[in-house]
């Protein structure tokens, strides 16, 4: 039988591994250079790049917003995934996870 977390992994997991190449290795990649990126990290370790980006995100919003307005279709296609995962992936986990000890 699987516990809670497991789902709350696989979903964390699934959200790395989608944006990886366009959101998290980018951004991995200008942290820790000359550092490989992880394909499959520990829970704890999505959990902190996470909240990393939720904590920058109030800073960078008005920004996308305006490169969603000004990009050509490819990349504006990028910019909105970047928007969904700040907005609805990485929120609906938390929120989600943070109610099933309720």
């Amino acid at each position: 039988m699987l516990g809670f977390w497991h789902t709350y992994k696989e979903l964390c997991q699934g959200i790395y591994k989608q944006s990886l190449r366009f959101l998290f290795g980018p951004i991995i990649g200008q942290l820790y250079v000359n550092s490989s990126i992880l394909l499959k990290p520990k829970l704890g370790t999505l959990e902190c790049y996470f909240n990393w980006l939720m904590l920058a995100y109030p800073s960078i919003k008005e920004k996308l917003y305006s490169a969603i307005v000004n990009s050509n279709d490819l990349t504006k296609t990028v910019l909105k995934n970047i928007k969904f995962i700040f907005e609805s992936a990485i929120p609906f986990v938390s929120i989600n996870f943070s109610f099933s000890f309720l």
